[in-house]
């Protein structure tokens, strides 16, 4: 009965201490399912859900990627849009493009997917939004791709360097880039005609 009374305390007490311990979070969360049952909590299984929940919030705001990763991976049901935020996180581009995926979140998927870069990720996502602004771009490309994989075997040994020079012009075109003109060399100045007379 004595413990009973200061049961709801601890257990406001605790779950506070849970979501201020910064990147000790997960490893105080592992104390919880025999604390629960230790004071016989009712609702324990629901209860750790929602600390989990709540301290992933923590981990993410202040940064704790890592942590709040491996919280996850306990939660009853999986949350890839948290999942994403945190691989983006720590640098996995790839698995938070899964995630945002798997989340509906179609645009940060293309975005992470772009900057790997996937291209065939990225293109694959980009046709299910054909008004993205990049759309017309990577479709370009594709049929860029698909031109460039249809080169002859001896390509190379065939073509001449005038027709070399007039692919590499539309590559640059293509890119955007202007190749800067090389400088004039400067007039070479006359010889005085004392410098040309034979010397004695």
């Amino acid at each position: 009965m004595e413990i009973a009374a200061q049961r709801q305390s601890w257990l406001e007490t605790l779950e506070a201490g849970a979501l201020i311990a910064g990147w000790n979070s997960e490893m105080f969360l592992q104390l919880f399912p025999a604390f629960y049952d230790a004071l016989e909590v009712p609702d324990a299984a629901e209860r750790l859900e929602g600390l989990r929940q709540r301290a992933i919030q923590a981990l993410v705001k202040n940064n704790y990627f890592e942590e709040a990763l491996r919280v996850l991976a306990k939660l009853a049901r999986r949350d890839p849009k948290l999942e994403a935020v945190c691989y983006e996180g720590v640098g996995n581009l790839r698995g938070a493009a899964e995630s945002f995926k798997q989340a509906g979140d179609l645009k940060n998927a293309l975005r992470c997917f772009r900057e790997i870069p996937n291209f065939a990720a990225a293109l694959q996502i980009v046709r299910q939004m054909p008004d993205h602004p990049a759309a017309p771009a990577l479709e370009w490309l594709a049929r860029l791709q698909s031109v460039v994989g249809e080169r002859p075997e001896k390509f190379t040994r065939t073509v001449t360097d005038g027709e070399k020079k007039f692919l590499e012009g539309m590559l640059e075109q293509a890119l955007g880039v202007k190749r800067r003109k090389p400088a004039a060399k400067p007039a070479r100045k006359p010889r005085a005609k004392s410098d040309r007379l034979p010397q004695a």
